[in-house]
């Protein structure tokens, strides 16, 4: 179990209130997402919001999600985490560093809150911060990449909170609510993260 600064916890503070924490913030945790979490996340991906996210533009169901979840079990170029809330463990979201490459020391970040009541009220921006910290300390990464629509303007204030820099445009890469639309790629390099963050 990681806090956010990266240092392990003594096992007895994890057992309040946390099921299986893996990285602990102070609103979430990040923990492994597991077969039944396949439940949340096929409703989460049928709402527009979360699949817009994703990418995803069919329907979900249970079994999908399952073999979607096993998959990405396997996966070594990925890992994955559910995002739970620390007041009740309710799963909200998930977040997951992708195309993990330890030869050029890069990976790509995603994430999604899935659940409505809490988007807007800094679970995924926590969540982010405490999956940095995760690549950077214990992956040993130099570089974590990502991908934002040019017109959601709210997650690309968050990603530049975060100390991510706008690297390019891919023009017209993504098809949202009937047009194309521009595709930023920001970055993250570690010497940036440690300096932001007092290491």
């Amino acid at each position: 179990m990681v806090q956010a600064d990266a240092r392990r916890i003594h096992a007895p503070e994890a057992e309040h209130g946390v099921k299986n924490p893996y990285l602990i913030g102070a609103k979430v945790y990040l923990r492994p997402l597991e077969p039944e979490d396949a439940v949340p996340l096929s409703a989460w991906l049928n709402d527009p919001a979360v699949g817009e996210i994703m990418g995803i533009r069919r329907p979900s169901h249970e079994e999908s999600a399952r073999r979607f979840l096993a998959k990405s079990a396997k996966d070594p170029r990925q890992v994955g985490f559910g995002i739970a809330l620390r007041r009740d463990d309710r799963l909200v979201g998930t977040t997951v560093l992708h195309h993990i490459s330890h030869q050029r020391r890069s990976a790509a970040l995603g994430v999604a809150v899935g659940a409505p009541a809490v988007r807007g009220r800094g679970v995924g921006t926590e969540a982010v911060r405490l999956l940095l910290g995760y690549a950077f300390e214990t992956l040993n990464l130099n570089r974590v990449w990502l991908h934002v629509v040019a017109s959601n303007e709210a997650a690309r204030r968050v990603y530049a909170n975060l100390g991510f820099v706008h690297e390019g445009t891919l023009r017209e890469e993504a098809w949202s609510a009937g047009r194309y639309e521009n595709v930023l790629v920001m970055g993250l390099l570690r010497g940036e993260w440690e300096a932001r963050s007092g290491r």
